[in-house]
């Protein structure tokens, strides 16, 4: 699977779209088998100074470089299954928290979100499809 992300800038909003498609027919059969995972959209998201970088990489988006960990927001959470509710959208409008901090929200929520979804997809992808056993317990 894929993951894109889009971001637009229009009328003094940063609209943040990530969008994940081109499932395998693995992963589309172990949902099926599990359910399909979720994640949060929302929680404590730390910006992230600089221009949009896939090498920026790190697990913890707080850790990552660039971030200033020293003034995270806390969004809503909103919980979403992975394939079927994708696109996930969010908005930073710029009259609320500046340009350069809207822009630093709006990078740290796309780390969070891919991190996220990369984290839920591996989990899927481990699983090994044995969930059906048998066992004799002597009494």
């Amino acid at each position: 699977m894929i993951v894109r992300i889009f971001r637009k800038l229009e009328a003094g909003i940063i609209n943040v779209r990530i969008q994940t498609e081109d499932w395998s027919e693995l992963e589309r059969k172990t949902m099926v088998k599990l359910g399909e995972p979720k994640i949060n959209l929302g929680g404590q998201i730390f910006p992230v100074y600089g221009s949009p970088d896939a090498s920026r990489g790190g697990s913890d988006p707080a850790e990552s470089y660039g971030s200033d960990p020293s003034s995270p927001v806390t969004l809503d959470d909103i919980y979403v299954r992975v394939m079927t509710e994708s696109p996930f959208t969010h908005k930073f409008d710029l009259r609320d928290y500046g340009m350069e901090r809207a822009y630093g929200l709006a990078n740290g929520w796309v780390d969070t979100i891919v991190e996220r979804i990369r984290t839920a997809v591996e989990d899927l992808r481990d699983f090994d499809g044995n969930v059906t056993t048998e066992e004799v317990v002597e009494i």
